[in-house]
């Protein structure tokens, strides 16, 4: 997030930033300007209603369009950090109807996230859009914190552990931190000023059981106030709604990168008041007409790897004989959010890696592994039945299907268990010493091979089609050339009703494909520089490709595009 300084007149001031911008040689379609008005004691205010803005680099206005709260992916983690350094058992009681409360006023996915603290903060529930999880922990939270309470220190540490729990990468700043304390306080090396510094634009707001004790200075975004135990819990509703108009405080703007290289100050202009921010050095947009946009980057430069995603989570598992998987939370406009570490697998290079109904799948060879998808985490791998030498795993009609070099596997599942691999098809031809990859278009499976048969010229690409059956086995395949050499590391999606074939080692080109499932081809688009054993990911319309090598170098890139008619594209559309 590039922060911008900010002025203002007397109704509000800042914080203005700029979150989206690309500086540098990084391709963008679409800028966002995120504004949060709050009034001149730093509480969010939520009476703004959405009058004119304008948006100009260098007094040349740009065009563009306002988006609400609910059309941009952005996370707003509530945090919450419990003060159990208490002498009275029933302060805890006490807490706990307060969060439960809270809880059921929230949003069903609002990610919640639950620090303790009295000399030093402890992470107590790990953030979690889960609500039994939740309210797990709201039953668990004790009073064994030893010593006094340190308040300005336990902030500092909180906002620090907010850090470690939700963005390693620092770029999620945006959020709440609850403080609940029963006011107790101790003298504290931390300055208010350095309260202020670790929460860097973040709202803190303060829930005090008795005397504030020093949390009316912490508290930059409102303090609520209960005298006795019992009057604490229906603050939970005030507490509710003030996170809600926080976020109406929060305003959107966004333009297209479509006029040509832009660099200057920006400046953003308000109907209501004026606000106005310049970075400290020269922005720069520049206008490339390209065909992929950066989605961020993926926790370690992988290859030989898989993804898939699933419920809002994409999901990066195995490759370089590692058998680490990662999930992320990814965002409407195609971005992902903070990345975490699932429970790896028992298994080695080249393991093909997928995500269906809650089910994570992982096969190497003949080690094929299942776990289940808990708060979007795969976790608890176990043994399971193994379909073969899996080039690709794929899901349709409820059923797991292993795509190999020769034939296609297909199995029952209960919950989440194959039931048993029976052979569900098998190629007119044999695939020797090749790759395959496949996909399902609709009722139709069609897997891709590539391999080179005799001298090193004789390069061979060919898809073979096929009608899926009621009881999950293939009619007869079709078998259809493909127009290039797709590589030997080619990969396989389907993107709505198109088969997408991108290029791997040694393919012909850097050209992608495009076909029906019956046997027509185009050219949706191409990448800048050759890519190998990289992975591949589709969410509505929309393409990822993952890591790998890129012009024969480790990258650990994540970009996107969309495909439309048949062509791969970035759209400028918020």
């Amino acid at each position: 997030m590039l922060l911008l300084l900010a002025a203002c007149n007397a109704d509000y001031k800042g914080p203005v930033s700029a979150d989206g911008l690309y500086i540098g040689s990084s391709p963008p379609t679409r800028a966002d300007v995120v504004v949060e008005l709050v009034d001149a004691n730093g509480r969010g205010v939520s009476d703004w209603t959405g009058g004119e803005v304008s948006i100009s680099i260098d007094d040349d206005e740009l065009a563009h369009t306002k988006r609400t709260w609910d059309q941009v992916a952005a996370e707003q983690p509530v945090v919450v950090l419990v003060d159990i350094a208490v002498d009275d058992s029933s302060v805890l009681t006490s807490y706990r109807s307060f969060l439960t409360r809270l809880v059921d006023g929230l949003d069903d996915d609002q990610p919640l996230t639950i620090l303790t603290f009295g000399e030093t903060v402890d992470v107590h529930r790990a953030s979690t859009r889960n609500a039994d999880l939740i309210a797990t922990a709201i039953d668990e939270l004790n009073d064994s914190a030893d010593g006094p309470t340190n308040l300005h220190d336990g902030v500092i540490d909180g906002l620090a552990t907010w850090d470690d729990q939700l963005e390693p990468d620092g770029a999620i700043r945006r959020g709440v931190l609850v403080v609940l304390t029963d006011g107790g306080t101790s003298p504290s090396d931390s300055t208010l000023e350095q309260v202020r510094t670790a929460a860097e634009g973040r709202a803190v707001m303060g829930v005090a059981l008795g005397r504030p004790g020093g949390l009316d200075d912490v508290a930059t975004h409102g303090l609520f106030e209960a005298k006795e135990a019992a009057d604490l819990p229906p603050l939970a509703d005030d507490v509710a709604t003030a996170l809600q108009e926080l976020q109406d405080a929060i305003v959107f703007a966004s333009w297209c990168n479509t006029d040509g290289d832009k660099t200057g100050a920006l400046a953003v202009d308000f109907a209501r008041g004026t606000l106005k921010g310049s970075l400290e050095e020269n922005m720069e947009l520049i206008d490339v007409p390209a065909v992929w946009g950066a989605s961020g980057v993926i926790p370690e430069e992988v290859q030989t790897h898989s993804a898939r995603i699933s419920d809002g989570y994409m999901y990066v598992g195995g490759g370089d004989e590692d058998g680490s998987t990662w999930y992320a939370p990814l965002r409407d406009d195609g971005r992902v959010g903070s990345w975490r570490p699932g429970q790896a697998i028992d298994s080695g290079e080249e393991t093909r890696f997928h995500v269906a109904d809650g089910w994570a799948y992982a096969v190497n060879g003949g080690d094929a592994y299942r776990g289940e998808i808990v708060d979007g985490a795969p976790q608890g791998w176990t043994i399971m039945l193994a379909p073969g030498a899996t080039n690709a795993l794929r899901s349709h009609g409820g059923r797991l299907y292993s795509i190999t070099r020769d034939d296609i596997w297909v199995t029952e599942l209960d919950n989440g268990d194959p039931t048993g691999w029976t052979l569900a098809g098998e190629y007119p031809e044999e695939l020797a010493g090749g790759y395959v990859g496949g996909a399902f278009v609709g009722d139709r499976v069609v897997a891709v091979g590539s391999w080179r048969s005799g001298a090193d010229s004789d390069w061979t690409t060919r898809a073979y089609a096929a009608d899926v059956n009621a009881d999950g086995s293939l009619g007869d395949f079709d078998t259809y050339a493909l127009p290039a050499f797709m590589g030997l590391w080619l990969n396989v999606d389907a993107v709505g009703d198109e088969l997408v074939v991108l290029p791997g080692d040694d393919a012909d080109s850097s050209d992608i494909l495009v076909g029906d499932g019956v046997g027509g081809w185009s050219v949706a688009g191409s990448f800048s520089a050759a890519r190998t054993y990289y992975a591949t990911a589709v969410e509505g319309d929309r393409l990822f490709i993952l890591g790998g090598r890129a012009a024969d170098e480790p990258t650990d890139e994540l970009l996107y595009s969309e495909l439309v008619d048949g062509t791969l594209s970035l759209s400028c559309t918020p």
